[in-house]
């Protein structure tokens, strides 16, 4: 089939075309619509064949590459040129299944648009809704006109995940170090930030994050990042540092004074132990001399009965937590006097 514009003065619209073989060919051009005289040009050429062949009609210009966004996101958009000649009717323009498409490049985006019987310009982009990979044709059509096509494809990709963030605890002021772990985790790390959306990075590219001196429980945020993509996960992560009280052992009572052979009343918490760094745990000591004191074997409860004594004893509650390690309370003394004796002389 051959398609054959002849600038003889005047316009057709469609062409029947008739070649007779031969190196001295005569093309016969008619009108098929009687519109104008019949026509022949003479020209060289070996060729065969006759069609009909539409000269007018829709043309689209522009390269476009594939897309790439992540999930929940629009691409970035590209555009074409669209032309029309002689057209009577005006283009209407379809995405195709997970496309959108606009006449301006940052709004007004949607399914189907309709340009003028002259065309313009038509901005392409992967829809923010869109998943995996992706690709369809742009249609372009204008009654009588044949229907254009323009291929599009791109890739939706997945957003990495903060698979757990934890933070860390001590007691008084001090540095703490926070850690992360990511999917997929090959090509993911995490951005830490002090605010929960916006801001500047505190440190990127890293799976731990160290702060400064800190003197008040904190909260940071940590944000995935797929280092091939630069897709970042959907909301930060919050990871608190805590700063615990210094560890106070509370109070115990009261002193006590009884004779050889009675038995001493229960010694009391007054105060419970608080502060420090994780869950604390008991310890009772008893000395002799108020300065070297042991623990006493199965003493590990709030409260503590002791045996009673024969001689003054002093007691004494320890606060021990695991990070802290331990600090003693106030002493209490148990005072042994000995029997009165009674004497009739």
């Amino acid at each position: 089939m051959m398609a054959i514009r002849l600038f003889t003065g005047f316009k057709t619209k469609l062409l029947f075309v008739i070649i007779v073989m031969s190196f001295s060919c005569t093309v016969v051009i008619a009108s098929i619509n009687n519109a104008y005289p019949v026509r022949s040009v003479k020209f060289n050429a070996f060729v065969t064949g006759y069609g009909l062949s539409n000269l007018d009609g829709i043309s689209v210009t522009g390269t476009l590459n594939p897309f790439q966004t992540c999930a929940g996101t629009s691409s970035a958009s590209q555009f074409v040129t669209v032309s029309g000649d002689d057209l009577t009717q005006n283009i209407l323009v379809t995405a195709p299944a997970g496309f959108e498409i606009s006449t301006l490049p940052g709004s007004g985006y949607g399914t189907t648009i309709t340009l003028p019987t002259n065309g313009g310009k038509v901005y392409i982009r992967i829809a923010a809704g869109s998943t995996g990979s992706l690709t369809g044709s742009i249609s372009f059509v204008s009654a009588p006109f044949p229907t254009i096509s323009r291929i599009v494809s791109g890739t939706v990709n997945a957003l990495p995940t903060i698979v757990s963030a934890t933070g860390a605890a001590r007691t008084g002021p001090g540095s703490l170090t926070n850690l992360g772990t990511v999917s997929p985790p090959l090509v993911t790390t995490i951005d830490w930030f002090a605010n929960p959306t916006g801001g500047v990075a505190l440190t990127t590219g890293t799976l731990s994050y160290t702060t400064g001196i800190i003197s008040s429980t904190t909260n940071y945020y940590a944000e995935a990042r797929n280092t091939l993509t630069g897709c970042i996960s959907s909301a930060r992560t919050m990871v608190t540092d805590t700063i615990n009280p210094v560890l106070n052992p509370g109070s115990i009572g009261v002193n006590q004074s009884f004779c050889v052979g009675q038995n001493p009343a229960p010694l009391n918490s007054i105060v419970l132990a608080s502060g420090g760094t994780g869950s604390i745990s008991y310890q009772w000591q008893s000395s002799t001399d108020n300065i070297v004191f042991t623990d006493i074997i199965g003493a590990t409860l709030i409260n503590y009965t002791p045996v009673a004594p024969t001689q003054t004893t002093y007691y004494r509650r320890k606060a021990i937590t695991a990070a802290d390690g331990s600090i003693a309370s106030n002493t209490v003394t148990i005072t042994v006097n000995p029997k009165p004796v009674v004497n009739f002389n």
